[in-house]
Parts: structure tokens; C-alpha cells; sequence
């Protein structure tokens, strides 16, 4: 996967509080705590589409996946996807062909997961910095 095909987005209101707070954080804590809670959130959504991902021979579900991508010390990326290239059935799965209908199981699991992934994402963040903060 090179280019994740959805985002998340997340915005604190009070970014330099946030900003604060990490920083109290050694580089390695938060760049592990980042690296943490991006997978955490993305395993969200990787189980939900792994339920709703069409079953033949189970390839297909044992395909999706997530990866941790260092984009700076203090960004990364969780990319969710499958690693089946050759012949591409997630893509013939997910849009459809001119002889198959669509049956957009990533797109239904990022809908239904993505509130629960951002969740998941920020709680994470607060208890490493709260456990930061405690030592």
C-alpha cells in the first residue's frame, strides 16, 4: 500500500495545549505513542471490514490489514487496506466490474468505524500523556 485511499483527520481544539503535552513526552514515548495509537484506531477499522468483506476462500479478509507509516517525528499515518495485487479482486470487489456488482465492504466498515476509530485514537493519546504526566 502506498496510498492510503481514506483519511483520518483528526483536529484538538486547543492544538497548543496538545502540542504541550506531547512535547513533555521523550521523542521515543511519543513517537511510540503516536506510532500506538494510529494502528490502534486502524485495527477499528480493519476488524469491521475483515466482518463485512465478502467470504469465498477467506483470502480476501486475511488480506486486510493495517501499517504504521512515519511521516515525521511527531506525524504518521495508519494505512488499512489489503495487500493483494495480482489478480486485484479487492479493487474488482470494492467498485465492481462491467460484469460484477460492487460490493464496497471497505467502504461500508470505514462509515460504520470511523467515529469509533477516532475514539479509540484520542484515548489512547490521553492515557500515555496522563501516564507522562504521572511519572
Amino acid at each position: 500500500m502506498t496510498q492510503p485511499a481514506m483519511m483520518i483527520r483528526l483536529e484538538y481544539v486547543n492544538v497548543k495545549q496538545f502540542e504541550a503535552q506531547l512535547q513533555q513526552l521523550s521523542m521515543a514515548v511519543a513517537s511510540d505513542t503516536i506510532e500506538r495509537a494510529l494502528t490502534m484506531g486502524g485495527l477499528k477499522i480493519q476488524n469491521e471490514w475483515q466482518r463485512e468483506a465478502p467470504y469465498k476462500t477467506g483470502t480476501y479478509r486475511k488480506s486486510i490489514h493495517v501499517e504504521y507509516q512515519k511521516l515525521s517525528d511527531y506525524s504518521g499515518a495508519a494505512l488499512i487496506g489489503t495487500n493483494l495485487t495480482e489478480p486485484p479482486y479487492p479493487i474488482y470487489l470494492e467498485f465492481g466490474t462491467i460484469h460484477m456488482v460492487a460490493n464496497p465492504s471497505g467502504r461500508r466498515a470505514w462509515d460504520q468505524s470511523i467515529d469509533a476509530a477516532g475514539a479509540e485514537i484520542i484515548a489512547v493519546f490521553n492515557l500515555r500523556i496522563a501516564k507522562a504526566a504521572a511519572k
